[in-house]
């Protein structure tokens, strides 16, 4: 079978189907015949680690180079990491009294509304608690659950502290036009 290859496209097209292209104005002007070496090395193989097909300067396919990833779309992607990063961190709560409470917000929102609930009542002990790891504690003290409703927004904040920092070098880095200081970055809490 005959095949054309378009560097514009950077696809082949059968020959047996050019009527139908053309019919529909979508033939591309840049089409040559290729040889069935060619359609077979760069149509039907895969292309080798870190290639691509392209085309040379006369417009027949060849393997190119992946280009490196724009300066921005590695910015995106780290900050979009080091968020992540940073929620799963503060979703692993705190640690009171040997008991975890978890620092997601859905957890916070349930933290503050047992202890509004303690504070109308005028309770210092919930009879019953169900920490974050699903385990039932008699007689807990409210105070407990106050102490780690703070330490969570303290954690919480030195982590989002810590967010802006990394966020601030990624600016930075692509400020400076810098790939290698860019693709550095990660998330660690200190």
């Amino acid at each position: 079978m005959n095949y054309y290859y378009s560097p514009s496209t950077n696809a082949f097209y059968p020959l047996s189907l050019r009527p139908g292209y053309e019919r529909s104005d979508n033939w591309p002007a840049d089409a040559i015949q290729v040889t069935e070496e060619e359609f077979s090395m760069y149509g039907r193989r895969v292309p080798p680690h870190g290639m691509r097909r392209g085309s040379d300067d006369e417009g027949r396919p060849v393997w190119v180079p992946i280009p490196p990833p724009e300066l921005a779309d590695i910015a995106a992607r780290k900050l979009a990491s080091i968020e992540s990063s940073r929620k799963a961190a503060e979703s692993e709560g705190v640690e009171i009294s040997g008991i975890r409470y978890a620092g997601d917000p859905g957890n916070r929102q349930a933290i503050r509304e047992a202890l509004e609930n303690a504070q109308d009542k005028g309770i210092d002990t919930f009879k019953r608690w169900k920490d974050s790891d699903d385990q039932f504690h008699l007689d807990h003290p409210v105070a407990d659950v106050w102490a780690a409703l703070r330490a969570i927004a303290e954690r919480r904040s030195e982590l989002i502290d810590r967010e802006g920092e990394l966020a601030k070098q990624i600016d930075d880095a692509l400020e400076a036009e810098d790939r290698e200081a860019l693709e550095a970055i990660e998330w660690s809490e200190g």
